[in-house]
Order: structure tokens, then sequence, then C-alpha cells
């Protein structure tokens, strides 16, 4: 299964690609798509083109994207959710709308343990979560987006993808993920 992660924005929206081939995850590519800086109407044409793009030269299976939960008013919860809907419209049409939403305490929470975990904890969780040695906990990423959203495409694929479900209690999805052999 390919599982692209979205961290969605109006602005710039970081994506990520991992595959669950075997018993651990592998990183395929990750980055940040820039939408500028013009009016709400040419940026969401812009972000609906990125995402498609993205998405077939990706070619996931499903699709990760971090729920809508906050903002700091309502004119940026606003924006926020047009851009989420041009990028989910654009993925959408690769992947036969199999996009699954996780909320980022929900994708801390698998990875790490702890639903308020900083963004260094995720990163540094990630890497032993890899077959390539955690290759991606030693990347520079460009921004946060980017690493949130490799976060929430590995949280989906360590849930075997479809809809998500908890993990055992007191248990992360990657300890999990390596107790079953996977």
């Amino acid at each position: 299964m390919v599982v692209l992660g979205i961290d969605p924005g109006s602005r710039r929206t970081g994506w990520a690609v991992v595959e669950s081939p075997g018993p651990r995850l592998v990183y395929r590519a990750s980055g940040v798509l820039r939408h500028g800086t013009g009016d709400l109407p040419g940026r969401l044409a812009s972000i609906h083109r990125q995402a498609l793009d993205l998405a077939r030269a990706q070619g996931p299976d499903e699709a990760a994207v971090e729920s809508l939960v906050h903002a700091r008013n309502v004119a940026s919860l606003a924006k926020l959710a047009q851009a989420r809907g041009a990028l989910l419209a654009g993925v959408g049409e690769v992947c036969g709308g199999r996009i699954f939403e996780y909320a980022p305490s929900k994708v801390k929470m698998a990875v790490t343990g702890h639903g308020g975990a900083s963004k260094e904890a995720v990163g540094r969780a990630l890497g032993p979560l890899f077959a390539d040695g955690g290759r991606p906990a030693r990347r520079a990423f460009e921004t946060d987006d980017e690493s949130d959203a490799l976060a929430l495409a590995a949280c989906h694929a360590l849930r075997g993808g479809g809809p998500p479900r908890a993990p055992r209690a007191g248990r992360t999805l990657g300890q999990a993920f390596r107790r079953a052999g996977r």
C-alpha cells in the first residue's frame, strides 16, 4: 500500500509518501507545495493543480490528511477549509476518494504514545518505523508541515489503511506494529 500524507494549508502544504510492503515502512518522498500569496481564488486553483499533479506523480492507494480542528479566527478557518477542499478534490481524483482524516492529537498518540507530544518528539519517534534505518528522522525537513505529513502517512500505513482504529491501550502503533512482527 502506498500512502500520501497531507498537512494542508492555504499558503503551503506538507506532503509525504510511504509504502508498507512488509515488516517496516519505506520512505519514498516528501516535500512542501507552495501556493503563493495572491488572492484566495487563484491560490485555490493552484492548490488543486498541485495536489492533482502530486497525486498523479506519486500514485497513492490512499491518503491521510490532518483534520480541520483549529484556527486562529473564523476567516483563517474558512480559508483553510477551502484549501483542504481543493487539496482533497485533487488527490481524490487519483486515489478514488480513499482519503482518511486524523486529528493531530491522534497522530501524535499513534506515533509517540502521547497526544500532546512536541514536533521534535514526533520526529524522533518516526525514525525507527522505517526500513532504511530511520532516514526520515535524520533528514532535514524543509518545514514542520513536511514532517507532520510524514507522521500522518506513517500513522495511516501502520494502521493498515482504511478507517482509523485505535491501538491497544498503552501501546503506540509502532510498538504494536513491531510486536506483531510486521
